[in-house]
């Protein structure tokens, strides 16, 4: 996938390149930069993110090690292994904030496999698929085209279970009743976490629909830009319901944001009753 690289991102990569002479083998056998930097959006506020694959069981003693032999500092790290069992450190060097993983490359072969066979949907998962499709690889073994020429083809299976599990809660009369209660206490911290919930929820209706992978909900303004099939002005719409300005009216503007973002799926959505429940009682 073609991406323009800003100043920043260059200017960061070039970092990673030079990190990447300074890294032995044993420590990784593929060095990938993924986040803002891959993607074309960093900014001079941008730390750099960086994915380390190995076979080897690599300690966090030896990581620290080597990070403070090249002049790491202020190394931190996360209580343990995340979700998709990477493992990682923050540092800064040359005056830059890194964030560094760890993770065997079989395992993430694995978790990209059960991805593309729908076997997993979730969010946390998915975002797996989209930070590797973007990557950028500054030391690569071969396996970083054999992934993305895979995350080419987005099955339908995939998207019929992002939208199914989706819009699940959406058919709840209940929850759609707390939210309009909320707003009329104006409530606002549950009635903002309800409504964030709600937008994460149109975010992966969309994405899926144009068969994109989601990627984390940052910087919305420029990833929704890519979408082609999505309601108009959807970003400044997003941003109108998280600022809460007016309790009640966000609500109705998170509920027309639902009302069209459902009327976007195709013929067959739209025919089932749990679609037109929804659209039904958010009307």
């Amino acid at each position: 996938m073609e991406v323009f690289l800003n100043q920043a991102c260059l200017k960061r990569l070039d970092l990673v390149r030079e990190m990447e002479r300074h890294c032995p083998a044993h420590l990784a056998s593929d060095i990938m930069v993924t986040g803002s930097v891959s993607r074309g959006l960093a900014d001079d506020n941008s730390d750099i993110e960086i994915l380390f694959l190995t076979e080897e069981d690599v300690s966090e003693v030896k990581r620290t090690e080597w990070i403070k032999s090249i002049g790491g500092s202020e190394i931190q790290s996360y209580s343990g292994p995340i979700g998709d069992r990477s493992t990682w450190l923050i540092f800064r060097w040359q005056d830059f904030w890194f964030e560094a993983g760890w993770q065997k490359g079989s395992q993430l072969t694995a978790q990209l496999e059960q991805i593309l066979s729908a076997q997993v949907y979730s969010h946390d998962k998915l975002r797996i698929a989209s930070i590797v499709q973007y990557a950028i690889g500054v030391r690569d073994s071969g396996l970083l085209p054999i992934w993305q020429a895979a995350l080419q083809q987005y099955p339908t299976e995939l998207q019929e279970a992002i939208i199914s599990s989706t819009i699940a809660p959406w058919t709840l009369d209940l929850g759609l009743q707390v939210r309009r209660a909320l707003a009329a206490r104006d409530d606002r911290i549950p009635l903002l976490e309800r409504m964030i919930a709600d937008v994460h929820r149109v975010l992966r209706i969309l994405f899926s629909l144009n068969r994109q992978w989601e990627p984390d909900w940052k910087w919305i303004p420029h990833i929704v830009e890519k979408l082609e099939c999505c309601p108009p002005h959807l970003a400044e719409r997003i941003n109108t319901i998280v600022c809460l300005q007016d309790a009640e009216a966000s609500v109705q503007d998170c509920f027309a944001l639902i009302h069209d973002t459902l009327k976007l799926l195709p013929e067959v959505w739209q025919k089932r009753p749990e679609v037109r429940r929804i659209l039904e009682n958010i009307g």
